[in-house]
């Protein structure tokens, strides 16, 4: 009886440990972790404002977490970066990083590279790295001047 105690007792802290991160796991298995939109939103004859707009989709909250979005020259060189933290990021909270470009590195932009950390219920360390070829290469590439 009380091996039967001490098993349920084991189970249940084990439970409560691990609920941030089935939670976690079981909402991104689902596709809901997050959602990113790009877009310009100023343009003048110097530079123009880069602007990601990412949107928390999971459940389980990401403490400490630290977002980093930079773009990448068909070379893999940097021409800008950002980044944001913020101590807690909970469900359908959004982000908005905006990256100011110089107009002649915006035609060379090629990749956009996300970098998220953070840690899942205060416990779970994630680092998350996503690279995806940039789809308004072509409109840059008009806009020149």
């Amino acid at each position: 009886m009380l091996r039967a105690i001490a098993f349920l007792v084991g189970l249940s802290i084990l439970l409560i440990v691990m609920y941030p991160l089935m939670i976690f796991v079981y909402d991104s298995m689902n596709g809901n972790f997050y959602s990113i939109h790009y877009s310009i939103s100023y343009v003048n004859q110097t530079y123009i404002v880069f602007r990601a707009n990412l949107t928390y989709l999971n459940s389980a909250e990401i403490h400490d977490f630290n977002i980093t979005i930079e773009i990448l020259s068909e070379e893999n060189k940097s021409i800008a970066r950002s980044c944001i933290t913020k101590p807690v990021l909970k469900l359908n909270e959004s982000l908005i990083l905006e990256l100011t470009i110089p107009l002649e590195n915006a035609t060379k932009a090629r990749y956009v590279a996300l970098t998220l950390k953070g840690v899942i219920g205060g416990i779970y360390p994630i680092s998350i790295k996503v690279k995806e070829e940039l789809r308004g290469v072509k409109l840059w590439k008009v806009m020149k001047y």
